[in-house]
């Protein structure tokens, strides 16, 4: 180390020792303020959140650093754990990111109640993102064979619903009746199921209308016969004391998931989308934006208004294909129905 940097180095230490604010860090281990955590940050989280959060903990975090006090947790200690996770080659890339992101909640907190200083998670590299490899597409063939293999009613449906859809695992056994605008060939997206448990959908932008094709229309129509005596807050997807569609999301989402997961992941599909970001539906709206109303409060916008909002491009529901541009957030946003074109082909 030269002069110059033991100099600016001891000034920064001396100024932050002489600041009026300055207060000692807390001895506190990392596994005794988890549990304050868990008092003051989990219960503001969504439920999926909360338990992926414990989970990540019990698994890394605890063995590695539960009995240190977070005081001592250095920089170097911390970038070597995260190399170790690179080179037990375990962990995908985008799920070190998870930890890490899970890592660095923890001690902002810490930082915000005053038990540290500064969060040191901030600093840790985890590497060049490795390339993305896509996997294939299922077939037609394939699909066919899995929707074939299912019994009649329900169980068919939902295989049925998931793929005209291309909806996340969870969110179509928590479709009620009322979600479905089966005049308009619309389903909108404004719950999702998470281990039984009925919750918002991922994200704000994940709260959408989805439109579908005409022969999962009519395939609704005729599936809705079967429960004569519904109402509009009664689920689509009902188990047999039909309270919820868990147990038709359990034994059918092994199936759905995955080929749906992989149509979503392939980047050159062209996907039948509702190009809402582009007409600011789903865009995110900061809270100065709701204050800027003269009346102050956020702006609500019924279904009606936000289909009117939607693209003129969308005709035959969805017979016009768009790419979602790559390398940026808009292909999130979007949203499109991930194995439109295989079904249509």
């Amino acid at each position: 180390m030269s002069k110059g940097t033991r100099s600016t180095s001891s000034r920064e230490l001396l100024h932050e020792v002489n600041s009026p604010d300055h207060q000692p860090e807390s001895p506190i281990t990392l596994d005794e303020f988890w549990r304050r955590f868990e008092e003051l940050v989990l219960p503001n989280k969504k439920y999926s959140t909360k338990r992926d959060m414990s989970n990540t903990y019990r698994l890394y975090f605890k063995p590695e650093f539960g009995s240190r006090q977070m005081k001592n947790i250095s920089r170097e200690s911390l970038q070597l754990f995260f190399n170790r996770l690179l080179l037990k080659g375990e962990l995908a890339y985008g799920t070190r990111m998870k930890v890490k992101m899970y890592l660095r909640s923890i001690f902002t907190h810490a930082v915000k109640y005053g038990y540290l200083t500064n969060n040191k998670v901030r600093s840790v590299d985890l590497g060049q993102k490795p390339p993305h490899i896509q996997p294939d597409l299922p077939t037609t063939e394939e699909l066919k064979r899995i929707e074939e293999a299912l019994p009649d009613g329900k169980y068919r449906m939902f295989f049925q619903t998931s793929m005209g859809m291309g909806a996340r695992a969870g969110e179509v056994p928590a479709l009620r009746w009322r979600s479905l605008d089966l005049d308009r060939g619309i389903v909108w997206i404004r719950q999702t199921v998470y281990e039984g448990r009925l919750d918002s959908p991922k994200t704000h932008r994940s709260a959408r209308p989805v439109y579908i094709p005409e022969e999962l229309v009519q395939k609704l129509r005729e599936y809705r016969k079967q429960f004569p005596n519904a109402t509009d807050d009664d689920f689509v997807f009902p188990s047999p004391d039909r309270q919820d569609s868990d147990e038709v999301l359990k034994s059918s989402q092994a199936l759905a998931s995955s080929d749906l997961q992989a149509a979503w992941d392939n980047p050159n599909h062209l996907a039948f989308a509702v190009p809402l970001v582009g007409h600011g539906i789903g865009r995110k709206r900061s809270s100065a934006q709701d204050a800027a109303r003269t009346d102050g409060a956020p702006e609500h916008r019924d279904d009606d208004e936000v289909l009117r909002s939607c693209s003129r491009e969308i005709v035959s529901r969805g017979r016009t294909c768009h790419r979602p541009r790559h390398g940026s957030n808009r292909r999130k946003a979007w949203r499109p129905n991930r194995i439109r074109q295989i079904l249509t082909t």
